[in-house]
């Protein structure tokens, strides 16, 4: 069931009023938000459910989204341990590697690949159109080595991947970029503060930067 996650439901609704000639039918769906549970009237008719998501990002590019299938991590839920081991089986078949959420913590779960995925791109549009106004011809060449070095770096060795000016404690860089964005790109300004911010608060949890300069790199980012 390749719907929308506020069709899940309506189509669950439908089918379980069909008549089926597999007495115990094995149906799931691909959404990422909702688990097994969208799918209780078919699993009342006797059906095996399941929710199998691939963790992957999808804008409408068939012949490159294939590929990229190949080897990609499936979020499972099922509704009985049958259910599980026959979305497994699924997962196997597709070439992928499959691994169970809860169906309690189905929405956490979806909600960290939106924060990682969705807001990447929001973040990379906000660079580039900084660069853009920094008369940089073609800021995705620019961004490319650098972003894919920061995130191979974040991946293998988490926040401890962590480098740049909040690390350092250097105030007067973060003040001259406030100070620039608040003159080219005011627009991107508050999002510029949000992750400095959270990124202080991690460095916090982790015991990293220069304790002396925390108090007064987070009021500069707070005020205004």
């Amino acid at each position: 069931m390749a719907v929308s996650d506020d069709a899940v439901a309506d189509m669950a609704e439908r089918l379980s009023q069909q008549a089926s000639s597999d007495p115990r039918p094995f149906l799931f769906h691909l959404s990422g938000r909702c688990g097994a549970a969208l799918l209780e009237p078919l699993r009342e008719q006797g059906a095996v459910t399941a929710a199998v998501h691939p963790v992957m990002t999808f804008t409408g590019d068939p012949e490159s989204e294939v590929r990229r299938m190949a080897r990609i991590p499936f979020g499972v839920t099922g509704s009985s341990a049958e259910a599980i081991v026959r979305a497994m089986a699924v997962v196997q078949l597709l070439g992928g590697r499959a691994f169970v959420i809860a169906e309690e913590k189905r929405s956490l779960y979806h909600a960290a690949l939106s924060h990682a995925a969705n807001h990447l791109v929001t973040l990379m549009a906000g660079a580039a159109r900084t660069l853009e106004a920094a008369d940089v011809g073609d800021p995705a060449a620019v961004l490319g080595p650098l972003v894919r070095a920061a995130m191979e770096n974040s991946l293998a060795s988490g926040f401890a991947a962590l480098s740049g000016p909040l690390l350092r404690g250097d105030r007067g860089t973060i003040g001259d970029h406030l100070d620039a964005f608040d003159r080219y790109c005011p627009d991107v300004l508050p999002d510029y503060r949000a992750m400095a911010l959270a990124t202080l608060r991690d460095m916090e949890r982790h015991g990293m930067g220069q304790a002396d300069a925390m108090p007064d790199l987070r009021r500069m980012l707070e005020d205004g």
